[in-house]
């Protein structure tokens, strides 16, 4: 596990055969979504989300998309929208479009996407699908520049997800897979998959990514 401090920057960057990866550089809000909550105390009151991504990863999304210039960018799994607004934040520097993609429009007292801010939606399409057949059916084979992967978190899905990456990447494209970490399924489903993937974390308890560059 590289942990996402300066030196492992320069681990990351070598590994994923990138020239830098800056991660510094982040000049946008960070924004926080609301749900209504559930406490009886706090009745009728809005609570924040937790988009179970840190600020760190969140860097990390923006960074990689930056760094390989993507364009075609899909996300398999909006929740509340924390991670889009960074893969569209990256999107609006380097020309590109952000296809998000939930299998629901609300859950949980969240409303999928609601986190995404005005100036991110302009980039951003919201897609109603499960997350593989939105893979297979919508996205061309080898057009495909970045690929960021937080559904069901069972080994089956993040398996199947894995594989069909592997068609619809372009080459030096990037998949990233969250939670690789915290998630024994999701850790032992990129570890079956033979690939050559990278795994990263804000610190050693954290959610943590899993990267792969396609060659």
């Amino acid at each position: 596990m590289v942990i996402l401090d300066m030196n492992g920057m320069e681990v990351i960057a070598k590994s994923l055969n990138l020239n830098t990866l800056d991660m510094l550089r982040y000049p946008y809000e960070c924004p926080v979504g609301y749900k209504p909550s559930r406490d009886a105390n706090l009745r009728g009151h809005l609570v924040p989300i937790d988009g179970a991504l840190s600020h760190v990863e969140g860097l990390a999304l923006y960074s990689l998309i930056r760094a390989i210039g993507a364009k075609r960018i899909v996300e398999l799994g909006t929740f509340a929208g924390h991670s889009t607004n960074y893969l569209a934040a990256a999107a609006r520097e380097t020309g590109g479009i952000v296809d998000t993609v939930d299998n629901v429009w609300y859950w949980g007292g969240v409303i999928r996407g609601q986190a995404i801010t005005l100036s991110n939606r302009r980039v951003v399409r919201q897609h109603k699908s499960d997350a593989y057949k939105y893979l297979l059916n919508k996205c061309e084979d080898n057009l495909v520049d970045f690929i960021f992967e937080d559904t069901s978190h069972t080994w089956r899905d993040t398996y199947r997800i894995i594989a069909l990456a592997c068609r619809k990447l372009r080459s030096g494209g990037i998949l990233a897979i969250h939670d690789v970490a915290v998630c024994r399924e999701v850790r032992e489903a990129v570890e079956y998959s033979g690939l050559n993937f990278l795994s990263i974390a804000a610190w050693p308890s954290e959610f943590g990514l899993a990267l792969w560059r396609k060659p």
